[in-house]
């Protein structure tokens, strides 16, 4: 007899990756991340950052993820996750990954 304890785990593990999935194809579309780098490089900046605005998931193992990533590096830009620390109303403190897309080398 299987253990009812693990029959809820598989079904939410895989509607956890398919959602973030989903929200990785949004925030990654590489034709909406190419617009805001012209944006930002129209403005004389030499980097942005890919806000993911109040979603504080995982999205770093996901295929859009991994699709933008060698996108960036066919065409030389160079990529760097960094943390964020998401504040929710409840108290909890949400860690997430933001993509950081850099296309000049600024030293100060």
């Amino acid at each position: 007899m299987r253990d009812p304890r693990n029959a809820l785990r598989p079904f939410i593990v895989k509607e956890t990756q398919a959602a973030r999935e989903k929200l990785a194809a949004h925030h990654f579309d590489l034709t909406a991340v190419r617009d805001v780098i012209t944006a930002a490089a129209a403005r004389g900046e030499g980097a942005t950052r890919l806000t993911l605005g109040q979603t504080a998931v995982e999205l770093r193992a996901t295929e859009a993820a991994a699709k933008l990533l060698a996108w960036c590096e066919q065409n030389g830009l160079n990529v760097e996750w960094e943390e964020v620390v998401i504040p929710r109303e409840n108290g909890l403190k949400l860690r997430t990954c933001e993509l950081v897309i850099t296309w000049l080398d600024e030293k100060r």
